[in-house]
């Protein structure tokens, strides 16, 4: 056989170049060349494939278009935390605009909502610990706060507020489970304790917040992670 060696270009369902075949001789006619399977092509692509180019057979011929293909970036969608990873699957696509192809770490929007995540624990701990009371008979213990606690509390001012009055006998149980006589005015007067540090622990965990709206950018870091949750009280 006198002719050089020939080959089959080819493409995918999108006609860009995929590989190239050695091509099968003519078992019949001496010097040729059996015809392209589908979706290849005798015509050589270029022979230098520029760095982010790729041959696309347009018209049977072979054109270079732009190909990023693998390659990585990074887009922080609206409303988002964190930067979302993508990787660049098929030719001709770009990059988008407001995309980073430098993995650009941890956001100022995710530091600021972890800072907020651990602000808000510690003042739903605040609001919700033992709270110090001193009853009428000048008993002085602690008493639970929480939800279950708050809404026993207001069952019971609730209840007893038409007479004013509590059962001969009453009390309320601290937290060390221990009973303490308590009157009407100790039901009143230790819901408003209650309501008034709740106001003071509120009042305070705004004043985080408003700090932390004014953390802007990383530039900012060193003032963001100077607020530490102090306790008012």
């Amino acid at each position: 056989m006198t002719t050089s060696q020939k080959h089959y270009f080819h493409t995918d369902e999108n006609d860009y170049f995929v590989t190239s075949t050695p091509a099968d001789p003519h078992p019949i006619l001496e010097g040729e060349w059996m015809p392209p399977p589908f979706r290849a092509t005798m015509k050589p692509i270029p022979a230098t494939i520029p760095q982010n180019k790729w041959p696309k057979l347009v018209n049977d011929t072979w054109i270079l278009v732009d190909s990023f293909k693998g390659t990585e970036y990074w887009v922080l969608e609206e409303g988002a935390l964190d930067y979302a990873k993508h990787v660049i699957s098929e030719h001709e696509v770009l990059v988008p605009e407001g995309g980073v192809t430098v993995d650009p770490g941890v956001t100022i929007q995710r530091l600021k909502y972890n800072k907020l995540s651990q602000l808000t624990i510690a003042y739903n701990q605040a609001k919700y610990s033992d709270i110090r009371y001193v009853s009428d008979a000048g008993v002085t213990r602690l008493y639970q706060t929480s939800p279950v606690s708050r809404d026993s509390l207001k069952d019971a001012t609730t209840s007893f507020a038409s007479p004013n009055d509590v059962p001969e006998g009453y009390y309320w149980r601290s937290s060390d489970n221990q009973n303490t006589p308590f009157t009407y005015n100790d039901l009143i007067a230790l819901s408003n304790q209650i309501a008034n540090r709740d106001w003071i622990l509120f009042d305070h965990y705004q004043g985080y917040k408003d700090q932390l709206s004014l953390i802007l950018s990383l530039d900012d870091r060193e003032e963001l992670d100077a607020i530490v949750w102090v306790p008012p009280l």
